[in-house]
Parts: C-alpha cells; structure tokens; sequence
C-alpha cells in the first residue's frame, strides 16, 4: 500500500456569466474531507470548479466539474417566505 501522498486539495473557479479565467476559489482543502465551502459567490452567476490535488513535488492536473452552477442564496427562500 503507497503512503499518503497529498498533503491538500486548491480548488479553482471560472466565472462563466461575466467571464474570465481560473482564479483561486478555496486555497486549502484538507484532505480529510470530501467537501469544502467556497466563499465570495455571486447569487445569479454561472461558475465552473476544478479541483487539484496538491503535495511537495506540485499540483496534480485539475479535474473539471462535470456541469456548470448558477449560485443561490442559501437565505433566499427564508427572506421570501417573511417579507
């Protein structure tokens, strides 16, 4: 069995509605989770995601999401249900 060989995840962003290259979207993920947050979105926009894996000899070629996603508020339904 290889030792573990990764030290963290990057994952990337490119926004697809107003344009753009790739920009750093969360610059450490631990490699212990399969999930991460990535802050600083806009409600309405379209973005892709790629994510590479990271160690001491680099990064690994990035993997693409499969589709776009358009960012939602997660408090949006809540502020249309009491105003």
């Amino acid at each position: 069995m290889l030792p573990f060989c990764y030290s963290g995840y990057v994952i990337e962003k490119r926004d697809l509605t107003h344009g753009g290259g790739w920009v750093p979207a969360v610059s450490f993920v631990n490699p212990k989770y399969n999930h991460a947050t990535v802050p600083r979105l806009l409600e309405g926009t379209k973005y892709e995601f790629r994510v590479s894996a990271e160690n001491l000899q680099g990064r690994s070629d990035p993997l693409n999401s499969e589709k776009p996603v358009v960012a939602k508020s997660q408090f949006g339904m809540f502020w249309q249900k009491i105003l």
